[in-house]
C-alpha cells in the first residue's frame, strides 16, 4: 500500500470515527431498556429523491428508532423487502420499540404489507414534483422517461408488465393508461421525471392510502420550513420520543436537488 492510500484510509477513519461513536452510543441506550413497552413497525414509502433520506435520518437520531434504509443487504435485495418474514425477525432482535424499514421499491404494493402487518404504520413522503424532477434527473439522467416509455407500451400491449421489475411491476390500468394519453416519443429528461413522480404518488391513492388511518403523508417543505412543529407529532405518531435537538440541523441537511 502506497503512502497516499495510507493517508486515504486514515481520513476516512477518522471521518467515519464520529458516525461509529454515536452509532455506539445509541445502541447502548436501547439495550438499556430493550424490548420493553409497545413495539411497532413503521414503513416508509413514496417517491424516489421525495426526501425519504432526510425523515430516515432524523427519525434514526432517536434511541427509541432503528432504521433499516433501502440498500441493507439483509432487509432488502434489489431495494425491495426480502418477506415479510425477514422484517419480522429483524423486528424481533431489534430492542428498540421502532423499527423503520424504508421499501419505496414496493410503494406499488403498499396496502399489502400493510394488511400483512396489522399493526405497523407508514409515512408518505412527498415533495415539489419539479424539484423531484431536478433531483432525479440530476441523479439518473433520462432512465425515468425511459421507465414512462415502458409503462406507456405496457398500455398499448407492446410490453409486458414487471419487465422492468419493481419499476413498471403492479401498476394499475388506471395508471399505465393516463401515462400513455399524455405519452410522446420525445419527452425529455425532465417530463420524463414528472411523469414517474406522478406515477409513484399516484399510488397512494389508488390504493385508497390517503384515507388509510395508518398512513401519515408527509410533505418534505414543510419539514424544511419548520421542522420541530412537523416532526415532533410524527415522532410521536411512530412511537417515539422527541428532543428538539433532532431537527435542529434540518436546514444544513435539506438539499433542495441532492436529497
Amino acid at each position: 500500500m502506497s503512502l497516499l492510500d495510507e493517508l486515504d484510509r486514515l481520513n476516512a477513519l477518522r471521518e467515519g470515527l464520529p458516525r461509529l461513536v454515536e452509532r455506539e452510543r445509541k445502541r447502548a441506550a436501547q439495550l438499556r431498556h430493550a424490548w420493553r413497552g409497545d413495539r411497532r413497525i413503521v414503513f416508509v414509502f413514496g417517491c424516489q429523491r421525495s426526501g425519504t433520506k432526510l425523515v430516515l435520518w432524523l427519525l434514526d437520531r432517536s434511541p427509541d428508532v432503528r432504521v433499516y434504509h433501502e440498500n441493507h443487504a439483509v432487509a432488502f435485495r434489489d431495494f425491495q423487502l426480502r418477506s415479510d418474514e425477514v422484517a419480522r425477525a429483524l423486528h424481533a432482535l431489534n430492542p428498540a420499540p421502532v423499527t423503520v424499514f424504508k421499501p419505496i421499491c414496493d410503494s406499488q404494493r403498499a396496502a399489502r404489507i400493510l394488511e400483512a402487518f396489522p399493526e405497523a404504520r407508514a409515512l408518505w413522503p412527498w415533495r415539489n414534483a419539479d424539484d423531484v424532477a431536478n433531483s432525479a434527473v440530476e441523479k439518473w439522467g433520462g432512465h425515468q422517461r425511459d421507465i414512462i416509455d415502458e409503462i406507456a407500451a405496457i398500455a398499448r400491449g407492446e410490453a409486458e408488465p414487471g419487465r422492468l421489475g419493481w419499476r413498471t411491476a403492479d401498476l394499475p390500468p388506471a395508471i399505465t393508461e393516463a401515462v400513455a394519453r399524455v405519452h410522446a416519443p420525445d419527452l425529455s429528461e425532465h417530463e420524463g421525471a414528472l411523469l414517474f413522480w406522478w406515477v409513484r404518488n399516484s399510488l397512494l391513492f389508488t390504493q385508497d392510502l390517503h384515507r388509510h388511518p395508518r398512513v401519515r403523508p408527509l410533505r418534505y417543505e414543510a419539514i424544511a420550513r419548520n421542522p420541530e412543529a412537523t416532526m415532533a407529532p410524527v415522532f410521536h405518531w411512530v412511537g417515539s420520543r422527541f428532543d428538539p435537538e433532532w431537527v435542529s440541523r434540518v436546514e444544513a441537511a435539506a438539499d433542495p436537488v441532492k436529497d
